[in-house]
């Protein structure tokens, strides 16, 4: 699959200044924590972790995890947002750039970087929106991958895997071997 190797956050909600967090490339489960010293009453609370999974989903797709878009998500008091999310799918390093205020989205793989829509990204990820909430994220406020009942499992398995190609592909084989079929009973 792929491996989300930094994000870089500017005037996305609580991050108003440039941010950028590096995360660790060893597979394992990784806990996320802060600081607030701002607020000490408040330990962890309010130091931007959901926020960080917020531009990291927000930049792949568009929204967040609550559904927020556009200007939803700019800092106060700022007139851009900025969220840069480097990945490596399977090897290949990728790097989707999204910005409110001028809307856009690109995508740079293997340093050839272009505009593009969502399909484009979500095809390059191998992933989309609702795959990702569920396997990647484990939303806080949503259902997780083991609430999902067996059928709609199935079909994200699908989606992850890309088994609908494969079945395109076997059905695209199916109907030129009954064409070759037909033209071989006509001669």
């Amino acid at each position: 699959m792929f491996k989300i190797l930094s994000v870089e956050i500017e005037g996305f909600k609580s991050f108003v200044t440039k941010q950028t967090f590096t995360l660790p490339t060893k597979a394992g489960l990784y806990f996320v924590t802060g600081e607030n010293k701002r607020y000490p009453r408040l330990e962890r609370n309010g130091v931007g972790k959901s926020t960080l999974l917020d531009a990291i989903f927000w930049c792949l797709y568009g929204r967040t995890p609550r559904g927020l878009k556009a200007s939803d998500v700019v800092s106060w008091g700022k007139k851009h947002a900025r969220v840069v999310v480097t990945l490596d799918v399977t090897g290949v390093n990728t790097v989707v750039y999204r910005t409110q205020g001028p809307n856009s989205l690109a995508l740079e793989q293997d340093s050839k970087g272009r505009p593009v829509d969502q399909e484009a990204v979500d095809k390059a990820l191998r992933l989309n929106a609702e795959a990702f909430e569920v396997s990647v994220m484990r939303p806080q406020f949503g259902q997780s991958f083991l609430e999902l009942k067996p059928s709609e499992k199935l079909t994200l398995f699908s989606e992850i895997m890309g088994l609908n190609y494969w079945l395109e592909k076997a059905q695209t084989a199916a109907d030129l071997a009954k064409e070759l079929d037909n033209e071989r009973c006509t001669i």
